[in-house]
């Protein structure tokens, strides 16, 4: 089965934390998991989280 949407009209979140996805042009709702994993300190470097002027 494809991923792609053809024509993504709708989403929300599932109970789980999943996003439920209504795909109108395939007829379908696509489910994506939430996959996650804590990072370790030397994956994560600060210099290169750039922040936007506007959000801040």
């Amino acid at each position: 089965m494809k991923k792609d949407s053809r024509t993504p009209h709708q989403g929300t979140i599932g109970p789980d934390g999943s996003i439920l996805m209504v795909d109108s042009g395939r007829y379908r709702i696509q489910v994506y998991k939430k996959l996650c994993r804590e990072l370790s300190p030397d994956e994560i470097d600060p210099h290169d989280i750039h922040m936007d002027p506007e959000l801040t």
